[in-house]
């Protein structure tokens, strides 16, 4: 791969941000300002970075937009809104740059023509480009030096970036002085000791405080935090999480944890998930996805479609819940998601199709599945022939993108026309694999179906072939 100058890119972010600096002191020469991020950057993974925006606030621009969060505990902390630059007054400063569209289009242009892992590098180094041109304007801040000297500014002004996608206050502790980050932000050293404390319990306590913490939205500890404490736990929590589906509000946290935690560990939990499932309850849904990851598929597939019930009505809820339990278990559950479209009942067909909308229940394949992808991708069935145009662009299968990107051209001559387009679309998404297949493609601009065409014209613009 042919090297990236991240040097000029820092230099180009920091020259950038003074100018946005230097029109702001201007425009807003009677606020004070307390921070400027970098923020919003955007990355499709093997395909396109776009650079992040920046944004300012001030004080008066805070009271102004959040009175009400003024006197508010989680309106103060990092994750409340006076540390978010999407809410803030100047949310995105005018930079004025001519070259950085185009620093970004080549950059991502250079991602493409390597591997996932070698974009991921990419990333990574942008990332720390970012940092770097972040860390620089916030010494120029604390100095006074340069646009800096013209803008108002609080004592404890910062600069940092901000990514709410990840650990956000570990990527802003990279360019707030270690004195000033707890100043400003007391909760995290509040939440880190509290976590520190909890892990010097014994495992029991530990999983009685998570489970406690379900449907809670402040720290120490989230409902989130907590379920990701418990996954981590694995077997050891599993007991408590079996009995805590039983919760009337938080009851379904607890399924989800299990189905997180997966075969082996949470295997003593079926019975269980079973009788939640089957009875109806607050945890049905995830107790069903649960047992889908656990292997129950034929248990599934008997709740979706009961035989011998001539005359009497199927429990529509449980037989929902019992499809999107088969389909959190893909690609091994194909058979079963086939036999019950084989049965021809038009209310179960339409329950499938819901079940593997495009975007409403993507799985992650691995190699291994190829052949059993690929003998799906030949079923009679469309909806799960769209299913499979779907999972071939998954990064995951980068290892045997060739023969995904094939499967995919030939799915583009399909006697369903939303097979053809949605394997055209995917087929954009494979990146070197795909442009094999540019022919196909370009037949493709053929078709009948004129979505089909707009999918074959988009994906050529993808591969940069268009």
């Amino acid at each position: 791969m042919v090297a990236f100058d991240f040097d000029a890119l820092t230099a180009m972010w920091i020259a950038d941000v003074e100018r946005g600096v230097a029109r702001l002191a201007r425009t807003a020469r009677d606020e004070t300002f307390y921070a400027l991020a970098f923020h919003g950057s955007y990355a499709e993974r093997g395909r396109r970075i776009d650079g992040p925006v920046v944004g300012a606030n001030s004080e008066e621009g805070f009271t102004a937009l959040h009175a009400d969060d003024a006197d508010d505990e989680d309106g103060e902390g990092f994750d409340g809104v006076r540390w978010n630059p999407a809410d803030w007054k100047h949310a995105e400063l005018e930079l004025g740059s001519r070259a950085n569209a185009r620093t970004y289009r080549a950059l991502s242009a250079l991602g493409r023509e390597g591997t996932l892992a070698a974009w991921d590098r990419l990333e990574a180094r942008h990332e720390r480009a970012i940092v770097a041109a972040a860390r620089t304007l916030a010494q120029r801040a604390r100095k006074g030096e340069g646009a800096f000297a013209r803008l108002r500014r609080a004592k404890d002004f910062v600069v940092f970036v901000h990514d709410p996608s990840r650990d956000g206050p570990a990527l802003a502790r990279r360019t707030i002085p270690a004195p000033v980050f707890a100043r400003l932000f007391p909760e995290q050293a509040a939440r880190a000791e509290a976590r520190a404390a909890l892990a010097r319990q014994p495992i029991a306590a530990q999983v009685r405080y998570a489970t406690s913490r379900f449907g809670v939205f402040t720290p120490p500890m989230c409902g989130e935090e907590a379920g990701a404490w418990l996954v981590a736990l694995g077997a050891r929590a599993v007991p408590a999480l079996t009995a805590a589906m039983k919760h009337p509000t938080h009851g379904w946290q607890a399924a989800m944890t299990l189905a997180k935690i997966g075969p082996p560990a949470a295997a003593p939990a079926v019975p269980a998930l079973r009788a939640h499932l089957r009875r109806g309850s607050g945890a049905s849904r995830w107790a069903a996805i649960a047992l889908g990851r656990l292997g129950r598929l034929d248990e599934l597939a008997a709740l979706a479609a009961p035989r011998g019930r001539a005359g009497k009505a199927v429990d529509a809820d449980r037989r929902d819940v019992a499809v999107r339990g088969l389909a959190a278990a893909r690609p091994r559950s194909y058979p079963h998601l086939a036999a019950l479209l084989e049965r021809r009942d038009r209310a179960l067909t339409a329950v499938v199709t819901d079940a593997l909308r495009p975007g409403s229940a993507s799985f992650t394949p691995a190699p291994a599945d190829l052949p059993a992808l690929a003998a799906v991708a030949a079923s009679p069935h469309a909806v799960l022939r769209r299913d499979v145009a779907c999972a071939l662009s998954s990064d995951a299968l980068e290892a045997v993108a060739p023969r995904c990107a094939a499967l995919l051209a030939g799915m583009l001559a399909d006697r369903d026309a939303e097979v053809r387009r949605l394997a055209a679309v995917n087929l954009g998404f494979t990146g070197r694999a795909g442009r094999a297949h540019v022919a196909a493609l370009r037949a493709a601009l053929a078709d009948p179906e004129p979505k089909v065409v707009e999918a074959a014209r988009h994906a050529l613009g993808e591969l940069a072939l268009g």
